[in-house]
């Protein structure tokens, strides 16, 4: 390349003469975006970008010819070993600074993980329209079997070279994500197993993008290129796999991503309008309904959630769950740069279930007070579940409060794996409170019975109360937010008077 320069030079001897036009090569480091769902870390052996760089000059020190000014000229830099921070050219070309210099850098993902690049991914390189600093992507439909291809692009990174700033450090090309990512992980707590025959996502699927990277055109401020996209079809994306049953010991399970649970699917991003015909349909049969055998479906629409669209560099992490009374969907929106932290929560204990009473094992619930009234019967234990997450190692304890001195020995706790038909009392008394490990991943279940109903002439009462030790003993924390969508922060379990 040809640069029309105005030289500027130095008083010095013939042998301590410096190029003072000519400074160190031009290097490119990646910014790691840190998405599980694509690469965990983009300095990985065998990942490939495409740089280029938009050099202009300083009046009265440089001048640089617009034919020119493609500095960088789509050359891929490549990393060659696993955590390499600098990458080299592939072609092994050297690139300088110049003294009195603008740059406007940028980049994209050329090969990533496995292999997968532009042209497997897209059926075609990307062809960048260096007159309008745009670079239109090839239409693309995302189905259950694309690959985990994320596709990056950098924001525009500004430099200016002088002798007065010789900064020759390497270029940070940040990265974002030009799509989104989702994943439904399914669990139950029904006693009778749950099979999911089916489940379908209905979403946009299909689209195209343009990056305009105009931004390299001016010579002071930098930061994102502006992303279009266009919509070419919905579709439905279909459940990896068929007939997974599900029951309360079991793990759960991704809908979409057989393979692990963890994973999430790349998706384009949703708009506001897209996002209000997107639903998740699923189809199962429940082993406790009248009819075992009869299909059953259930139909979420996804803008019911306060998020109303799904954006890119966003992961949407959605839960269904089976409870004894129904299906519930909940979401997560997590940004891709969030690292996974585990955090030790020496003070707050962290409810991942709140409590929920299994369907026909009490006579009633009232929402208002949090009275559970408990079938005066013996063979009848009221049985509810709930899952603490943290702090991991800590124990708890169910145990059985006084309520205005009313008598709280009228219940007692019984096992709630133990039952057995033929002996004189089908169920085996707890002699001590009921208690687990927190953070151990398990659904804690407490069954809970009248002692005596013959006997009975008052209304007895007791609170259910849970209690955390932690693992040093160092303190006693009450549980106060099991109870789901209530001001109270305890059941308060009654038996009735005869």
């Amino acid at each position: 390349m040809t640069l029309a320069l105005s030289l500027v030079f130095l008083s010095c001897g013939r042998e301590g003469c410096k190029d003072v036009l000519h400074g160190p090569a031009i290097s490119f480091t990646a910014a790691d975006p840190q998405t599980k769902a694509f690469i965990e870390d983009i300095n990985r052996s065998g990942n490939e970008l495409v740089v280029y760089d938009y050099m202009t000059g300083i009046d009265g020190t440089l001048t640089v010819a617009p034919e020119d000014r493609w500095y960088i000229d789509h050359s891929r830099i490549h990393c060659t070993v696993d955590g390499q921070q600098v990458w080299d050219y592939v072609s092994g070309d050297e690139y300088f600074w110049l003294y009195g210099s603008n740059h406007s850098c940028f980049g994209w993902l050329f090969t990533g993980p496995s292999g997968y690049n532009t042209i497997t991914f897209f059926g075609e390189h990307p062809h960048f329209e260096k007159d309008t600093f745009t670079l239109p992507l090839p239409a693309y439909k995302f189905t259950h079997a694309s690959p985990l291809y994320d596709f990056l692009y950098s924001d525009v990174t500004k430099r200016t070279y002088t002798q007065t700033n010789p900064d020759s450090s390497p270029i940070d090309l940040k990265l974002n994500h030009l799509f989104s990512a989702f994943r439904f992980t399914v669990r139950s707590v029904r006693q009778a197993p749950v099979t999911i025959s089916s489940a379908v996502l209905k979403v946009v699927t299909q689209k195209k993008a343009t990056i305009n990277f105009e931004r390299a055109v001016d010579t002071v401020t930098g930061g994102k290129p502006v992303v279009t996209y266009t919509e070419i079809a919905s579709d439905t994306l279909y459940l990896g796999g068929r007939n997974h049953k599900l029951t309360s010991d079991s793990a759960a399970i991704n809908l979409f991503d057989r393979n692990d649970v963890q994973a999430f699917r790349m998706i384009w991003p949703q708009s506001e309008e897209e996002f209000a015909d997107a639903v998740l349909e699923v189809k199962y049969t429940d082993a406790n309904a009248a009819d075992k055998n009869a299909l059953q479906t259930k139909t979420f629409q996804l803008n019911g959630f306060s998020q109303k669209e799904w954006l890119a560099g966003n992961r949407y992490s959605y839960e269904l769950v089976f409870t004894d009374k129904e299906i519930t969907l909940t979401c997560e929106v997590l940004r891709w740069n969030r690292k996974e932290i585990v955090l030790d929560f020496t003070e707050v204990v962290v409810v991942s279930d709140k409590i929920q009473w299994h369907d026909n094992t009490i006579s009633h619930l009232d929402e208002h007070t949090g009275e559970v009234l408990l079938f005066n019967d013996k063979n009848k234990p009221a049985e509810c579940y709930f899952k603490l997450d943290a702090p991991q190692g800590a124990t708890w304890t169910a145990s059985l409060v006084p309520v205005a001195g009313i008598n709280t020995d009228a219940f007692e706790f019984v096992d709630p794996d133990y039952y057995d038909p033929y002996a004189s009392d089908n169920y085996k008394v707890l002699t001590e409170n009921p208690s687990g490990t927190v953070g151990d991943g398990k659904i804690a279940r407490l069954k809970i019975r009248v002692k005596d109903a013959s006997s009975q002439t008052n209304t007895n009462k007791a609170k259910l109360r849970i209690v955390v030790k932690t693992a040093n003993d160092s303190q006693t924390i009450v549980v106060e937010n099991l109870c789901p969508g209530h001001d109270y922060n305890e059941y308060t379990l009654v038996q009735n008077r005869i």
